[in-house]
């Protein structure tokens, strides 16, 4: 829908509570509207409303919560999306929403006591937001019923616009990326070089914003790097697929999957020759309509194909694109301005705090007790978190002053500052992504534990491409011991310090010409196969 659309709607809601002030349902379906237009404050005076009437109304329960959810009110959220799961118990999604919320708090003790019933999250009576569950569960198979449960119901099937493009083949393959994040966010940082390599001959670049571009550094980069730009975050769904369909793009890309400010409603119509999952969700779409996902060998091992609805694109070394220009500050940053003790042994993460389970938790506060002198360096940004983490770490016999939060920072000095960590401890079901990229351009060894799901296996594949796969543990007893040995080892820890600084160089991780090339290739395999008639076939590119 439309903004005009939204307006429209709010005029008829309004007149259906003028006539009726008891009219709990218009209310909610109001505050619904308010929120698609990002009027918050109405929004939340429509939700009140209902909740004035009937304050067990679950879906206004959820509606505030989501509301809250979406200001950052982790606590106004958690409270809201509580009182709705003791209203309707059975209900998963909002379990899921609730233990989400959780997790940007780092209340891991209380999350635990729901993980068994959050695995099994995947009726068809209740739909789970795919993304709510990646931190808290690492099997494929359950991402993949999820998925198809909230793909059918938010989205349905094919719609088909009327009038399909043309089978000609294109002179230059016209590549569409839609995206929320042309902006400064992980995905921009990680594909902006790509944009701007590919081959210009062979391909013509759109870039669809479905999120208003920001005037920001990154922005204006993302923005420049396509041959045409278009702003459409105000458009339809369907609008924007006819615009699609217009430019006549041949493969489509969606770099948010499952995502927040996401629009697969887009991908429905099929607008698209081709249309490709990448980078921004870790896991399948569950969708008819995509395809494609670009992955890896390590990300993807054949034996979990089946666990993903769409074709499963495998480049060389690891699928996650990389930018090799990118800056990191000259300026000489010291422990002591970090709030780092000089002297001590620094173990990091610099994940986002709701990929910290109680597994790895339990793991990093065993080994501070082990190794003297040390302490974990944490990137954590709201207090609250902060203070259930201090709380978890006193719980398990650690004195909350060996926690240390990092600050925020320019990216420059972030990525700096990573000099100062000796090393990176990853998280399980939902690996470092991006920050696994940072940390090992700024040379910063990581260990990980390999899972099973993709968002679990991230880590993982950059490790192996960066030529460092003696970091890659399978169990968390094998995670806990390589640790320890590493950080009771400085001669060792240094030598892998000095191979990842060697690899940045000869290895494959950070080589974008390359990655660009490769990634080129996999869409002429595509394109050709579409081409030539044939239905949609994994395909994988050989070095």
């Amino acid at each position: 829908m439309t903004v005009q659309s939204f307006e429209k709607a709010i005029e008829a809601f309004q007149m259906a509570t003028f006539l009726n002030p008891s009219y709990i349902d218009a209310y909610n379906s109001l505050g619904i509207a308010y929120l698609n237009i990002k009027s918050i404050s109405e929004a939340h005076k429509a939700f009140e409303k209902v909740l004035l009437i009937n304050p067990n109304h679950v879906k206004g329960l959820l509606n505030m919560g989501n509301l809250h959810e979406g200001t950052a009110e982790y606590k106004k959220s958690i409270q809201f999306y509580s009182e709705a799961c003791i209203n309707d118990p059975e209900n998963n999604e909002l379990l899921a929403l609730k233990v989400s919320q959780q997790a940007y708090i780092c209340d891991i003790d209380e999350i635990k006591n729901h993980n068994t019933k959050i695995k099994h999250a995947y009726t068809n009576k209740y739909y789970v937001r795919p993304f709510d569950v990646f931190a808290q569960d690492d099997e494929p198979e359950r991402h993949q019923l999820r998925a198809l449960s909230y793909t059918n119901k938010y989205f349905g099937k094919n719609r088909f616009l009327s009038h399909l493009n043309s089978e000609n083949k294109s002179k230059r393959i016209r590549l569409g990326y839609i995206s929320s994040d042309f902006k400064e966010h992980a995905v921009s940082y990680l594909i902006a070089k790509v944009l701007e390599k590919h081959n210009r001959d062979e391909f013509k670049l759109f870039g669809y914003s479905i999120s208003s571009s920001k005037l920001d550094k990154m922005g204006e980069r993302t923005k420049k790097a396509f041959d045409v730009f278009r702003e459409v975050e105000k458009f339809s769904d369907e609008e924007i697929a006819l615009k699609v369909q217009k430019d006549k793009i041949d493969i489509l890309i969606d770099l948010n999957g499952h995502t927040i400010n996401s629009r697969t409603g887009i991908f429905t119509y099929r607008p698209a020759k081709i249309q490709i999952n990448f980078l921004g969700f870790p896991g399948t779409m569950g969708a008819e309509f995509i395809d494609y996902i670009i992955a890896d060998n390590v990300v993807i091992p054949n034996r979990f194909n089946n666990f993903y609805s769409e074709k499963i694109i495998r480049l060389p070394h690891s699928y996650m694109p990389t930018d090799n220009t990118r800056e990191i500050s000259n300026r000489p940053l010291t422990r002591e301005e970090m709030g780092l003790p000089d002297k001590s042994l620094v173990f990091c993460c610099f994940n986002n705090s709701y990929k910290i389970s109680v597994n790895e938790f339990d793991i990093w506060m065993r080994i501070l007790t082990k190794i003297e002198n040390s302490v974990l360096w944490l990137k954590i940004g709201n207090e609250l978190a902060k203070k259930n983490i201090r709380t978890a770490a006193k719980k398990r016999g650690v004195d909350p002053s060996m926690i240390i939060f990092a600050e925020f920072l320019k990216m420059e000095d972030h990525l700096a500052r990573y000099a100062l960590a000796d090393i990176f401890l990853d998280t399980f079901n939902f690996n470092g992504h991006t920050t696994t990229a940072d940390a090992l351009w700024a040379g910063t060894p990581l260990i990980t534990k390999l899972g099973k799901s993709f968002a679990a296996r991230v880590a993982g594949s950059l490790l192996t491409a960066s030529g460092l796969s003696e970091l890659i543990t399978n169990t968390e007893k094998e995670y806990e011991t390589l640790i320890i040995q590493l950080a009771n080892d400085p001669l060792e820890l240094q030598r892998i310090k000095e191979k990842l600084k060697k690899n940045l160089i000869s290895n494959s991780l950070f080589d974008t010409e390359k990655y660009t090339f490769n990634l080129e290739q996999a869409y002429y395999k595509a394109y050709e196969n579409y081409i030539k008639g044939n239905k949609p076939e994994n395909i994988t590119i050989k070095v």
